[in-house]
């Protein structure tokens, strides 16, 4: 019966590991499709990361080489206004130049007036004079507002190149310094990306750790499972051969109990209930190192009937109801 409760419980303990073995693998078969997920969903990330960095720099070239056009467009239009400006000196310096020729003519036909006051020469030829000296003092005043003009458009000239320069300039530094910030938000970027990087190959190593470690546990599992099946076919033999045993005893019990029917109802003499105290003893043998023997009175024979009372007179009641134990456990057991 002990050999019967072990094996039944090894049994027991051997269907609660496949049952928890099967619990494994069925958490292992929801948990792959989540990881695979996981693993898919790390992956993007990092596509997407890729994919923005690139978009990034293209964006970049694209705003810089903006900045570039209009720095070389405003340094352009500089060269053009420094050559107008050039030209427009040119012609200034023609016109000062013609200016003092008219002035040198004037002179000059001012002493020939003079000339021919003193000498009272021809009226006509002094009338002409006079028409040049007209003439001349309005060259002199159209080249003067030609000066003036030419003198008002290269200060606006000059003025607009000093703009576009400062303009050329203005937009070279904010060239310079877009360039700059974009360099250091870009270093910054790729930083955070690369750390998400590392953070999503962290993810993905660590989800196809997960997946090798319970692939590996599925692998233990199958093979504890096929293990486990032998063992438990084995147990199961073992139990229905102690099962056998169990019962041939129990019929060997019942056969010996009929056959000592008889002797329980000698038993009756010791005390109503002595037949009920064997029977409760013989049924509880396995917790008795040895089963105990008793009453003491059921195993002494007299063979002269006549000193039956003398005999239990000399031995005692006591003695006579009393049962003998093999140890202190068994009497403890007994009590």
């Amino acid at each position: 019966a002990t050999g019967l409760n072990v094996t039944k419980h090894n049994i027991i303990a051997m269907q609660a590991d496949i049952s928890r073995m099967e619990e494994n693998l069925d958490a292992f078969e929801l948990e792959l499709p989540n990881l695979k997920k996981k693993v898919e969903a790390a992956q993007r990330k990092y596509e997407d990361a890729c994919e923005v960095n690139r978009l990034d720099r293209e964006i970049f070239e694209g705003e810089l080489k903006v900045h570039f056009v209009r720095a070389a467009q405003a340094e352009a239009a500089a060269a053009e206004a420094e050559a107008a400006i050039d030209n427009d000196t040119s012609a200034y310096d023609a016109a000062v130049a013609k200016v003092e020729q008219v002035k040198a003519e004037l002179e000059a036909a001012t002493a020939h007036h003079a000339d021919v006051s003193n000498t009272q020469g021809d009226t006509t030829r002094l009338d002409q004079i006079k028409a040049d000296l007209h003439r001349v003092a309005q060259a002199k005043d159209k080249e003067e507002r030609a000066r003036n003009q030419l003198k008002t458009k290269a200060d606006s000239f000059e003025s607009k190149a000093l703009n576009t320069r400062r303009n050329a300039k203005k937009v070279r530094e904010e060239a310079e310094e877009f360039k700059r910030t974009f360099a250091e938000r870009q270093a910054k970027e790729e930083r955070e990306r690369e750390a998400r990087r590392a953070q999503a190959r962290a993810q993905m190593e660590a989800a196809e750790s997960t997946v090798a470690k319970l692939r590996d546990q599925e692998a233990t599992l199958e093979r504890e499972n096929m293990e486990a099946g032998p063992r438990a076919a084995e147990a199961r033999a073992k139990e229905e051969q102690l099962s056998r045993e169990v019962k041939q005893a129990e019929a060997q019990l019942r056969q010996m109990k009929g056959a000592s029917g008889g002797r329980n109802q000698g038993l009756a003499a010791f005390g109503a209930q002595m037949p009920a105290v064997r029977d409760l003893l013989e049924q509880n043998a396995g917790r008795f190192k040895k089963l105990p023997v008793g009453p003491v009175g059921a195993y002494i024979n007299i063979r002269n009937k006549e000193w039956g009372l003398a005999i239990e007179q000399a031995i005692g009641n006591g003695v006579m109801h009393s049962f003998i134990v093999d140890s202190h456990d068994d009497r403890h057991q007994f009590e």
